[in-house]
């Protein structure tokens, strides 16, 4: 693990918060004046439910909500039309967990996730927007990489940033597996979008955020692991709606999730039908016998997240 890992692996939930704050603070401006009257939280029967585990691939969606996993044992080099973007400095002749995949020349998350430029928004001005981007940037971050989270499972951080409507079962975050730490910062490529939606019969007026994004996770197991390359891949569609009112303007305003699909590569699929993330075990209970797969479209923003992959039992 290098410095920069180990100084996030071991970050407390206070210096992890004031990370937050730093970034929100970089890039909202000045409270915006907001029109009164707009209703700030979503209409009764709007929550999204609990997901379930099918096999084969991870797809967490409102009201039928369901989670699973790409069995993925090889790679096999294609990454063709993959999400990179300018990555940090290689040394020469440096050894990584991400050489040999695209994932080599991301930035680390806290640098590669871009939110797109705030402007006017329905009613909204770009002052508003761009607070709430801020948010969601924060929100994503949070589920994604902060250790509370991913290694301690304390939610409370991710709670904080969502509206209290929303359950603690469809945060959806990201929760290693026992035995398995990061050995490296966690990386990210794609892109993330936003925009107005005028008020219909079941919901109000709100902001849309939708990311599509690739994370690269380079894992450390203390158990034997079946594939030399300790790397996971979770390609995710989300989205995140904000509710604003004369009270609730962008920096402050909660984070409504409302759903998010996912497909996830390299995973073991016990670990995955308990909701957790962690490299394929050499003895995964619940890996059909004989499962292998590829990569081809790990990598690929373009790739559906929802088709179906064989490789793990259900239960």
């Amino acid at each position: 693990m290098d410095d920069e890992g180990r100084r996030l692996a071991e970050m407390s939930d206070d210096e992890w918060a004031k990370r937050m704050k730093r970034l929100e603070r970089q890039l909202k401006r000045a409270k915006p004046p907001s029109s009164p009257g707009r209703r700030s939280s979503p209409e009764r029967g709007s929550s999204p439910g609990r997901g379930k585990v099918l096999l084969g691939v991870g797809i967490f969606v409102v009201a039928a909500a369901v989670t699973g996993v790409g069995l993925v044992r090889h790679h096999d080099g294609s990454t063709r039309n993959a999400a990179e973007t300018p990555g940090p400095s290689q040394s020469t002749g440096a050894s990584g967990p991400f050489d040999g995949t695209p994932a080599r020349s991301w930035h680390n998350a806290t640098v590669g996730l871009v939110m797109p430029p705030a402007g006017q928004a329905g009613p909204y001005s770009a002052a508003t927007v761009k607070g709430a981007l801020a948010r969601a940037r924060a929100y994503l971050l949070t589920a994604r990489t902060a250790p509370a989270v991913l290694v301690r499972h304390d939610l409370n951080a991710l709670a904080a940033l969502a509206t209290s409507a929303v359950s603690r079962t469809t945060l959806y975050p990201t929760l290693l597996a026992p035995g398995n730490t990061l050995a490296a910062p966690v990386r990210v490529s794609g892109s993330v979008t936003d925009s107005f939606e005028a008020a219909t019969e079941e919901f109000s007026e709100h902001l849309s955020v939708t990311g599509n994004l690739i994370w690269a996770y380079a894992l450390r197991a203390t158990y034997a692991v079946e594939q030399p390359q300790p790397l996971l891949i979770r390609h995710e569609h989300i989205k995140l709606d904000f509710y604003l009112d004369a009270d609730m303007d962008g920096p402050q305003a909660a984070v409504y999730p409302v759903s998010d699909v996912e497909t996830v590569y390299s995973m073991d699929c016990g670990y995955a039908n308990d909701r957790l993330l962690g490299l394929p075990r050499v003895n995964d209970p619940d890996r059909e016998p004989a499962a292998g797969g590829s990569t081809k479209g790990a990598f690929d923003p373009e790739q559906p997240v929802d088709r179906p992959v064989r490789g793990c039992i259900k239960r």
